[in-house]
């Protein structure tokens, strides 16, 4: 074999090595979900942290159909049995005159329970849902913004211990769309 091939091979070998990863198995790259929408009120809110996500919400059993209508909190509250979610005070956070209707939701498992839900409705439908693996604290702002606090998880924090403080975002129900006012940092689901 003449030298000038070999050297050809090895590079195309190191090429397609490198292509592949270099043998070592790498994670998908992170995509941005869609904004929630009429089409897919599930969809999860735009995440404004610049590092990926490293854990994510379950699965929900039983996605809310474009037809449903919710009302109040107590067709809220059906729908997340359905799911397997538990409203943590709905009281508190549906508030019947307000625009925008909240329900914070966790795991019905109790103390397994893998973080916190919030459920967002306005005009008798599901506008949007948010996913944090710990929130420890919320407050309407006025009747068409709520706002959630959590503690900030950084990229390796094992779920027992974030290491990145708290921050708040704000949600806004503009008539149209649920968008968050305020980025949303850290290594946080969807």
């Amino acid at each position: 074999m003449r030298r000038g091939s070999s050297i050809g091979y090895v590079l195309a070998a190191a090429l397609l090595l490198a292509a592949c990863g270099g043998g070592q198995s790498r994670a998908p790259a992170p995509s941005r979900a869609p904004s929630p929408s009429a089409a897919s009120p599930f969809s999860p809110l735009p995440s404004g942290g610049d590092t990926a996500p490293s854990a994510h919400p379950p699965v929900l059993a039983s996605p809310a159909g474009q037809a449903q209508a919710y009302n109040s909190a107590a067709d809220g509250e059906r729908f997340l049995e359905a799911n397997g979610l538990t409203a943590a005070a709905p009281e508190a956070t549906w508030r019947p005159q307000a625009v925008l209707h909240v329900l914070h939701a966790s795991d019905a498992g109790g103390a397994d329970a893998q973080g916190d839900w919030y459920f967002f409705f306005a005009g008798g439908r599901l506008v949007g849902q948010q996913f944090f693996s710990r929130a420890s604290g919320q407050a309407a702002v006025d009747d068409s913004t709520f706002a959630v606090t959590y503690d900030v998880f950084r990229p390796g924090d094992p779920h027992c211990c974030p290491s990145g403080g708290q921050a708040t975002v704000r949600f806004h129900w503009n008539g149209t769309r649920l968008a968050p006012l305020d980025p949303i940092s850290g290594a946080l689901q969807t």
